[in-house]
């Protein structure tokens, strides 16, 4: 069969096959050799060059365009962002301040800097107190209060090699459990099978390290 034809009627009007078939399917008849000719393959190199110049012009465009819009958006004060009326003439809605930034983190605002800093993975209530004893920032002053200057002090603390934290600390507990379980202690083998380590009934909860509940077909309740 040659879609759907006798091969015994395509060799009898092989001709007539091409005719029907050889203009939509690209059916080589026998005898007739189709080559590609040099105009064909021009334009398809010329489409493909032109394609791919529209897309590089596209993307240079939006990337000027996000860079112009970035540059305005910093050239503008804090003042002017919240009293500049919109297009419609009425009062800009307020604009929340910034979050400080603190070891790659943005802190909460509204709270008081002992608890904001706790936001920070691996920094409790022991180390935010005694960063702000070394820094000698008042512990119940808003983190919106702070100045640039005690922002810059909390940074440089933070970066002390005296506190893991955030990245660090994550690769440090991530190695210690791909230790426990490459030496098939009892807790690397509990970590394994997503279980609790510290003796922990497995009975009944234990839900936070199993996961959800898993139905088994056919057992009996």
């Amino acid at each position: 069969f040659f879609f759907g034809l006798p091969s015994s009627t395509m060799m009898q009007d092989s001709h007539s096959i091409s005719s029907a078939y050889g203009t939509y399917y690209n059916v080589p008849v026998e005898g007739e050799v189709q080559q590609e000719t040099l105009f064909s393959k021009f334009s398809k190199v010329a489409v493909g060059v032109l394609v791919g110049a529209a897309v590089v012009a596209t993307t240079m465009t939006v990337y000027v365009g996000l860079q112009d819009a970035e540059t305005e958006f910093e050239t503008q004060s804090v003042f002017n962002l919240l009293t500049r009326p919109t297009l419609y003439g009425g009062a800009r809605p307020t604009l929340q301040p910034l979050e400080a930034r603190v070891a790659g983190v943005d802190i909460p605002n509204a709270k008081r800097v002992e608890i904001a800093l706790q936001s920070v993975y691996g920094v409790g209530p022991k180390i935010a107190k005694d960063i702000l004893e070394a820094t000698g920032i008042d512990p119940d002053i808003r983190a919106k209060d702070l100045s640039e200057d005690q922002l810059t002090q909390l940074r440089e603390e933070l970066n002390k090699p005296d506190y893991v934290i955030e990245g660090d600390l994550r690769r440090d507990i991530r190695m210690n459990i791909a230790r426990l379980q490459e030496i098939r202690s009892y807790r690397g083998i509990r970590h394994r099978m997503n279980l609790p380590m510290r003796g922990q009934h497995t009975k009944n909860n234990a839900r936070t390290r199993k996961g959800k509940r898993i139905a088994v077909p056919g057992k009996k309740k």
